[in-house]
């Protein structure tokens, strides 16, 4: 892979600043860019400053003792970040337009001293990929990635990738600290497609379900090494079948993905021929889902999806005839209480699909009346959640627990928005005497109720300011367990076993009806933290 340089930026909000010397109109930032994990100065930085709504930020590289300055600036906010081979962005902070960021106020004649940049030093992961017979396999594709739950659905996201080389090592290098699931894949080949044996995606160490792969815990700037995956091969078959539109008529060049284990599992493509008629080889025995969809050349808008499941044997299988529906429209409203009146803006309705039951994620902005739609919606059972409620509401319980879209169709949806919601703010200490604020550190607050967080699927976060403070606003009543974390990167917070080590760290609290808690942290003392 080639190497890139990744960035990081700070997210802070100045609300005082000493006055220029000069009395002059413009303003200065000045500070210093330091390594995370050993605290000691960064030579050689890239810092780069830029105002808001303007594309030329002003660069400069950081001298011996790791500071910089930018002078000259005129009164508005800015953004500041900053980058060095071998450094990894802070993705716990906050995005703005793809990066990770708030914004500086910095008023006339202001000075802002002793801004802190901290780049986080990246790891890498080497191994050794071979068959059953323990020889090397070259040329496969090696993913570390992150794990992630939704709705119950274990989802992994890939942070970096590498191909193994002759000797079938490989190396993923510029890898934040954290957990990862590796993945070796051996592409297919497409000129031995009769071939009755393939192989198929392996978990580290030797899984096939995702599930039942292990993690590698990888710390600040550590060479991990010694990884050992091992690919099997086994029996494929031929899946045949036929796919139609809603009138029923065959459809040539609809594309078509059968999946075992989900997205990240067993992956293999084609496209509908003559007739409808599709023909896929290499298949192996197991449950699979038949995902297929087709956007009419004319129409580009009224594209149609369809799905079906089969059980795959040890022989070649015809399926039935699958259908394709145009994507559904699935219509909402939000009620408030009787009598109450609060202006709904900038919220979101989120549908997301459930356990394997197929479908894709979508999204809608509610309006002011309430109401929100979702348009092109494939066939499957979804899940409706919302984000940025007006404060101290929360979402209610949906009519149907499930909204179910089939054939194309799916029932409106209503939702009451409920009153009540409560709060939880408070201090993070970098040290249990309580005396050093953490600032710009993540707090995670975790559902407890439930008592099996292998099913968490909703973790609420937020930031500390620079006195190590935090809210979190609109917290539906119930028990939760609050965190805090330093050097800890965001894709950990929805990963079901990283919860699942710290959950008992946290403090916990319970929020009753429109219920507030005021809490005095320090930051989590787990293996992960350190």
């Amino acid at each position: 892979m080639p190497r890139t340089v990744l960035t990081v930026f700070v997210a802070l909000l100045l609300t005082s600043a000493t006055q220029s010397l000069d009395g002059s109109n413009t303003g200065s930032i000045r500070g210093t860019v330091i390594d995370l994990r050993t605290s000691q100065p960064l030579a050689g930085a890239t810092v780069r400053v830029f105002a808001r709504g303007s594309g030329s930020p002003k660069s400069t590289t950081t001298a011996a003792d790791g500071g910089y300055v930018f002078r000259g600036l005129a009164p508005g906010r800015y953004g500041i970040r900053g980058s060095k081979e071998g450094y990894t962005s802070d993705s716990r902070r906050p995005e703005y337009e793809g990066f990770s960021a708030t914004w500086l106020a910095l008023g006339e004649g202001q000075s802002i001293d002793n801004l802190v940049l901290r780049l986080a030093p990246t790891g890498s992961i080497t191994g050794k990929v071979t068959n059953e017979l323990e020889a090397p396999m070259k040329q496969v594709l090696v993913e570390a990635m992150r794990r992630s739950l939704r709705d119950g659905r274990l989802s992994l996201i890939n942070s970096q990738s590498a191909y193994t080389d002759q000797d079938g090592e490989f190396r993923i290098s510029n890898l934040a600290a954290g957990q990862y699931v590796l993945k070796a894949t051996k592409p297919r080949d497409p000129g031995r497609t009769a071939s009755p044996q393939v192989y198929v995606p392996v978990f580290y160490p030797d899984a096939v379900d995702p599930a039942r792969g292990q993690t590698v815990n990888l710390q600040l700037g550590e060479e991990l090494s010694g990884i050992r995956v091992t690919l099997q091969r086994v029996r494929g078959v031929r899946l045949r079948g036929v796919v139609v539109n809603s009138d029923h008529s065959p459809v040539r060049g609809a594309n078509i993905t059968v999946s075992q284990f989900g997205a990240n599992g067993i992956q293999i493509e084609a496209t509908a021929q003559d007739g409808g008629k599709f023909e896929i080889p290499g298949v192996p025995a197991g449950d699979c889902n038949v995902q297929v969809q087709w956007t009419p050349a004319r129409t580009p808008e009224r594209s149609e999806m369809g799905s079906a499941t089969v059980r795959v044997g040890e022989t070649d299988l015809s399926m039935p005839e699958i259908v394709m529906y145009p994507g559904a429209t699935v219509a909402g409203h939000i009620t408030l209480p009787e009598g109450q009146k609060v202006a709904i803006l900038r919220s979101m309705a989120l549908l997301t699909p459930t356990g394997e039951s197929g479908g894709t994620p979508a999204s809608s902005g509610v309006g002011a009346d309430g109401a929100f739609t979702f348009r092109g919606v494939a066939d499957g059972r979804y899940r409706l959640r919302f984000s940025s409620l007006p404060a101290g509401y929360y979402a209610g319980r949906v009519d149907d627990a499930l909204i179910v879209v089939s054939h194309g169709r799916a029932n409106p949806v209503e939702v009451r928005l409920e009153s009540g919601a409560g709060k939880i703010q408070g201090l993070v200490y970098r040290d249990n005497e309580k005396q050093v604020p953490a600032e710009s550190v993540t707090v995670i607050v975790v559902v407890t109720d439930a008592g099996d967080y292998s099913q968490q699927d909703d973790v609420r976060m937020a930031r500390t300011d620079r006195t190590g403070r935090f809210m979190l606003q609109s917290v539906p009543p119930g028990s939760y367990a609050v965190l805090a974390f330093d050097n800890v990167d965001r894709g950990s917070f929805t990963d079901p076993e990283f919860i699942q080590e710290v959950v008992d760290e946290g403090q916990t609290v319970r929020i009753d009806n429109a219920g507030s808690a005021d809490l005095r942290l320090t930051l989590a003392a787990s293996e992960a933290n350190r």
